[in-house]
């Protein structure tokens, strides 16, 4: 129970990574504010965990007014927010000449963004109650270039630069901030890969030395263990979740 009596925000939480973030930390004795921008998935994870812990709200976490009234709403349940899971994201394939200006700023503002802004509302929180922990998820796209991504990859890289910067200017507040870089992971994402770009597909099963995609609870396993105090010695961190492709 790593997370007994903690209180975590998870955002994207309705599925994939976000929802097995969301019940690994139910798991290890967290109570949990998840958040998620889809109505019917704020329902599911109400059902899905009706006897838990939870706080489930639907909203854009890019919003700043939205991040301030969950964390109003959080308080008011749970007292306070001891740590934050950045999850909620896009993605975002095109040919670099054919990204238009309104597709850039999507991307970069549901990526990097909304980090930004639940990081500044959420860790000023943190500071004031004593401390906490954040994990951002950025990806293997963030450390490396990739082909029709160069807007996915700069947001995702961007996230790493603030993190770390952040990280620098919390740590003697007590507030711990760290990256996980999951690589290709099975979630909804994988069934377009494996019907509509096989020959892709098939390319990251054979670049990633352990030969296959990862599992949503793999990540979450390890987000757990950075908003832990198992960390209590890690900030500024890059933990790559990944089969092994960034070890190229």
């Amino acid at each position: 129970m790593m997370l007994k009596e903690k209180t975590i925000l998870v955002t994207g939480a309705g599925k994939g990574i976000g929802y097995a973030c969301v019940a690994f930390c139910l798991e290890q004795g967290a109570n949990v504010v998840a958040v998620t921008r889809n109505t019917a998935d704020v329902q599911k994870l109400q059902t899905d965990f009706k006897n838990k812990k939870i706080l489930a709200l639907a909203g854009d976490v890019s919003k700043r007014d939205l991040v301030e009234s969950v964390l109003e709403q959080s308080i008011k349940k749970f007292g306070k927010i001891d740590g934050l899971i950045n999850n909620a994201g896009m993605r975002q394939r095109l040919d670099f000449f054919e990204i238009n200006d309104s597709e850039w700023n999507q991307v970069i503002q549901n990526n990097l963004y909304n980090c930004f802004i639940c990081m500044q509302i959420i860790g000023k929180h943190m500071v004031s109650t004593g401390g906490g922990s954040i994990v951002n998820l950025s990806s293997v796209a963030g450390a490396q270039g990739l082909p029709q991504l160069s807007g996915y990859v700069a947001s995702k890289a961007g996230i790493i630069g603030l993190s770390k910067s952040v990280a620098l200017e919390l740590a003697s507040q007590k507030v711990r901030v760290n990256v996980v870089c999951p690589g290709f992971i099975e979630t909804s994402f994988a069934d377009d890969f494996k019907k509509n770009r096989e020959n892709l597909y098939r390319f990251t099963l054979e670049r990633t030395p352990m030969g296959r995609w990862g599992e949503s609870h793999e990540i979450a396993g390890v987000a757990a263990f950075l908003l832990s105090d198992l960390s209590s010695y890690m900030t500024g961190a890059i933990v790559p979740v990944d089969g092994g492709w960034l070890a190229w």
